[in-house]
Order: structure tokens, then C-alpha cells, then sequence
């Protein structure tokens, strides 16, 4: 399946990033590049992933440590959407984006 990855999810790459950044450099990129490798495995098997119908409708996600990849699948292509910690309060998150949207 093709891969696209949403604005919103490189900009949470981007924080992801700066955050790890602060203590160590190397091991923020190196999260960052395993992230992204399992961008390409969800476009693979994108059914590995974890049914999140409880934050919105088709949404999966797939954990690499503590974070979550949350994508959906659409038509021929697998959308990574959000990447974030799984502390973060995920029905607030998702559910202000249904109110905008």
C-alpha cells in the first residue's frame, strides 16, 4: 500500500524530536528513524495495528515504546495521522479534532 504521512504527524515527529534532543541528540534522531520504519511496516500490514474506534471511526494505532502511531487506512494507502505519547490524554485530543473538522 502507498504511505502518506499528514502534516500534523511530521509536525509531531518534529516535537518528538526536540524533545529527546534536549539529553541526547543521537537518540532523538534514532527514535525519530524508528518511527518512521514502522510508518513503512503499518503500509505493509497495516492490519498489525490496534483498533481504536473509541477515539474515531477506522482509526488504528501501533505502539513503538512509548508512543503511538495512530493511521488509518484509506482506499490503496495506509495515512499516518498523529504520532504522540500514550500519556497524552488521547479522547481530548481526537475529539477536539472532530469538533474542528
Amino acid at each position: 500500500m502507498k504511505l502518506e504521512v499528514t502534516s500534523q504527524a511530521v509536525s509531531d515527529l518534529r516535537e518528538i524530536e526536540e524533545y529527546i534532543g534536549k539529553d541526547n541528540a543521537l537518540a532523538a534522531v534514532d527514535f525519530v528513524q524508528r518511527l518512521t520504519d514502522r510508518f513503512y511496516q503499518l503500509s505493509n500490514m497495516p492490519g498489525i495495528g490496534r483498533k481504536r474506534d473509541e477515539l474515531a471511526a477506522g482509526l488504528r494505532s501501533s505502539g513503538v515504546g512509548d508512543h503511538l502511531i495512530f493511521y488509518r487506512v484509506a482506499g490503496e494507502k495506509v495515512v499516518i495521522v498523529h504520532v504522540l505519547h500514550g500519556a497524552r490524554d488521547l479522547p481530548a485530543i481526537f475529539g477536539s479534532e472532530h469538533q474542528t473538522s
